[in-house]
């Protein structure tokens, strides 16, 4: 098996799928996963906080293509939260996770996973597929993926790859 059939190498946690707010932002919000939901926030910023937490619906990996759904919702919908996306270098705002803000309300961005989570089920929890939609979503739009989500790109790009080429994937990627 290739080692890249792994989206991240911690795919035997459970993961909470998260919407945090800014303190100096009220139109920011970050659409996120964690293996540790009671450290997150405090890890990425003091100023940063957790508004909401989602169903658990498989292991980090199968979260990860929810998550990367969600965001590709919010992104297409909303756009990314330029002011956090341009603190990356300078970490002044927050530690990390600069890509995952987004220029929405609490509930624009709860729509956003809700959307996700329906069309999970619509897919009957077909990974593969759900890694399909994660990138023709944006493209279907007329959006382009920005340059600081490629970490994630490359990974479903490549997830899908050894699904189609080489008939397998990760057993490690379990479904509840």
């Amino acid at each position: 098996m290739a080692e890249f059939s792994r989206l991240w190498n911690n795919n035997y946690n459970d993961a909470y799928i998260y919407i945090m707010g800014h303190k100096k932002f009220s139109d920011a919000h970050k659409i996120g996963i964690t293996t540790h939901l009671d450290k997150r926030a405090k890890d990425i910023s003091e100023d940063v906080f957790l508004k909401q937490v989602f169903k658990k619906l498989g292991n980090r990996d199968f979260a990860e293509l929810i998550e990367h759904l969600a965001q590709m919702y919010a992104l297409v919908k909303y756009g990314q939260f330029e002011t956090i996306k341009l603190d990356r270098r300078k970490k002044q705002l927050c530690s990390s996770g600069h890509s995952e803000w987004f220029n929405c309300s609490h509930a624009q961005a709860s729509g956003c996973i809700a959307q996700a989570y329906k069309k999970v089920y619509s897919l009957n929890f077909d990974k593969l597929a759900l890694a399909r939609e994660c990138l023709s979503y944006p493209r279907n739009k007329g959006v382009q993926i920005p340059d600081d989500m490629r970490r994630w790109e490359v990974n479903v790009q490549s997830y899908i790859y050894e699904n189609e080429n080489f008939g397998f994937e990760s057993e490690d990627i379990a479904l509840p």
